[in-house]
């Protein structure tokens, strides 16, 4: 979001009363004197939290000395990470099933519907 003054990011959690992990992750980390962004204000639009946030511009160009290999090892993580295959959705349970089948039932947050 952009105004005459400021750019904002404003994101919204999918599901009702889903976790509300980032929110106080960057409340914590700025009361440790942690640089993040400037959060403007989090609450709910109905059953969905939000958090409403300063936009940080940043861009990485031929003069950051930034090592290269960061880059190439950050994207072997990400690899790894996105080549779980499995079914379901929402957190893995002990016995490594999904903790929900279906996607709508991951939504709405309905375990009684996953079997």
């Amino acid at each position: 979001m952009r105004t005459e003054d400021s750019k904002l990011v404003l994101k919204i959690q999918i599901r009702p009363n889903g976790p509300k992990g980032e929110g106080i992750f960057l409340k914590k980390w700025k009361e440790n004197n942690i640089s993040t962004p400037h959060m403007v204000e989090d609450g709910y639009i109905g059953e969905h939290y939000y958090i409403l946030m300063d936009h940080i511009d940043s861009s990485i160009s031929k003069d950051d000395n930034l090592d290269k290999s960061f880059f190439h090892e950050m994207g072997k993580l990400l690899r790894q990470m996105h080549n779980v295959n499995s079914s379901g959705f929402g957190k893995l349970k002990d016995d490594n099933s999904a903790e929900y089948e279906t996607f709508e039932s991951w939504i709405k947050e309905d375990k009684q519907t996953n079997k």
